[in-house]
Formats: structure tokens, sequence, C-alpha cells
């Protein structure tokens, strides 16, 4: 979510995050990756349903992801060669508490 003042949040969809008059664009995404700070069950280091499908079920791709701290803090993580799992810890270590994918993309 990105809202008029320039603040950005991430969250879960109705619970965490809803749309109002001061937001002026959203991306939706896959389930959060981080959340409450704590790595998603569901980012594993062999995914291929979640987070593989569209890859010909590829583990190991150039991902990337963002998050926000708990002050509001934005994060960017990118790498040639990351699981879901990779990409998620890399953003909880750098501090986020809120986090979701952003790109997939075959190597090579």
């Amino acid at each position: 979510m990105i809202y008029r003042n320039g603040r950005i949040d991430i969250g879960a969809w109705g619970s965490e995050v809803t749309l109002g008059p001061d937001v002026v664009a959203v991306l939706q995404n896959l389930v959060p990756m981080v959340d409450r700070g704590q790595v998603s069950a569901s980012a594993t280091y062999n995914d291929t349903s979640l987070w593989g499908a569209t890859l010909g079920a590829q583990v190991v791709v150039a991902r990337s992801g963002i998050g926000v701290t708990a002050d509001g803090a934005l994060i960017y993580v990118a790498g040639p060669a990351l699981t879901a799992r990779t990409l998620a810890e890399s953003l909880q270590r750098a501090g986020a508490v809120r986090a979701m994918a952003l790109t997939s993309i075959p190597s090579g």
C-alpha cells in the first residue's frame, strides 16, 4: 500500500491493510513471506507450488522482495539465486516485520 503522504505499508489484505481514501496505490501479491517478524511456513527451500510454479518448477532463481521494519523503514532484498525461504530469511534478518515477494524470474 502506498499512502497519499508517501508512507508504504505491507500486510495481509483485510486484516493488516485495507483500502481507504488515503491509499493511492496497491500491489496485490502472494501471502506475506514475513509476518509479525516471523518467516512464513509456506516459504520453503524447495517450494514449487506457491513461489515456483511459474518458473518451470525451479526453486533457486533470481528473486526480490520488499519489507517494512517496525518503525516503517523500507527494506529491499534481491539476488540471482534464492529460494523462497532464503529470500524470506534475508528480509527478516534485515529487520522486516512484514514482507512480500516482488519478482521471481528464471535465471539463464
